[in-house]
C-alpha cells in the first residue's frame, strides 16, 4: 500500500509525524506552548496549518492516507476552511480550492455556535436570544406540563 500513496503525497505516517519533520507547523494559542496541528471530537476534526500550497498539500496527503485506512471517504460536503483575517482572499482561493472546500462565513459554527467569539458577545450570541423568545412566543402555557416545558427548552438551547 505504501507505494500506492507515494505518488499522492510526500511519506508522512500521521499528523503528529507530519508536525515532527516540519512539514505542518500548526497553531500556537500563546507564546511558549506547544503548537496545536489537529483536534479531534468524537466524529469531528479541527486541523490548523498554515494557509500555504506546502501544509495544504500535507494536510491533504493525510486526509487521503486516512480515507485510504478507514475505507470511508471524508464528506467535502460537510466541511468547510477558515483564515486568519490577516489572510489574502487570492490565498484563501488557492487553498481552499486545492483542499477542494468551501470557505466558511466568516469561522463557521460548530454545533450550531460560533467557533470564535470576538469582543461583541451580545451580537455574536443575539440570534440565540431570538431563537428562544420566538419559540417561547408560540407557546400556550396551559397546554404544557412543566416537563413538557423544559424538554421543549433544552431542545431549542
Amino acid at each position: 500500500m505504501e507505494e500506492l500513496l507515494k505518488p499522492l503525497f510526500p511519506p508522512v505516517d500521521s499528523s503528529k509525524d507530519a508536525e515532527r519533520k516540519g512539514l505542518v507547523q500548526g497553531c500556537r494559542v500563546a507564546r511558549g506552548a506547544p503548537p496545536v496541528s489537529h483536534l479531534f471530537f468524537v466524529d469531528d476534526s479541527l486541523l490548523f496549518f498554515k494557509a500555504n500550497l506546502q501544509e495544504t498539500s500535507v494536510v491533504k496527503g493525510c486526509l487521503q492516507c486516512c480515507e485510504i485506512v478507514v475505507g470511508q471517504p471524508i464528506n467535502l460536503h460537510k466541511s468547510s476552511v477558515s483564515f486568519s483575517r490577516n489572510t489574502s482572499e487570492d490565498v484563501k482561493t488557492e487553498v481552499a480550492g486545492t483542499m477542494g472546500l468551501e470557505l466558511a462565513d466568516g469561522f463557521g459554527k460548530y454545533l450550531g455556535l460560533p467557533t470564535v467569539v470576538g469582543q461583541d458577545k451580545k451580537a455574536m450570541f443575539g440570534y440565540v436570544e431570538q431563537k428562544l423568545r420566538h419559540r417561547f412566543g408560540s407557546w400556550n402555557k396551559k397546554l404544557h406540563t412543566n416537563a413538557g416545558k423544559e424538554v421543549l427548552l433544552k431542545s431549542v438551547v
